[in-house]
């Protein structure tokens, strides 16, 4: 079990999906991106083919990734970018108030 609070971003290759922690920390397991995106909670958007980014740990959007608490970039697609960039403004939105 892994606390979805702990998870940065979560990165797929194949059938294999990455879930790297704010700790610095890596889990590995099989799944799809839309398994995991159906399993963790509405603060964790779909940026890339590849990658979920947990919006409670974005410090920046650029125009072609996010950059992370962390100090890790993940990518954002062209396709995805109006998506993500809306999706971080009705969080942050929400969690203002």
């Amino acid at each position: 079990m892994v606390d979805p609070a702990e998870v940065e971003f979560v990165e797929s290759e194949r059938r294999k999906v990455r879930l790297h922690s704010v700790r610095g920390e890596c889990i590995e397991t099989y799944a799809t991106l839309g398994q995991m995106l159906d399993m963790l909670p509405e603060c964790f958007v779909h940026c890339h083919k590849s990658y979920l980014v947990n919006m409670a740990c974005i410090v920046e959007l650029r125009p072609s990734s996010v950059l992370l608490r962390s100090g890790r970039e993940v990518p954002v697609s062209q396709r995805q970018r109006t998506s993500v960039r809306d999706s971080f403004f009705h969080y942050v939105g929400l969690n203002a108030r």
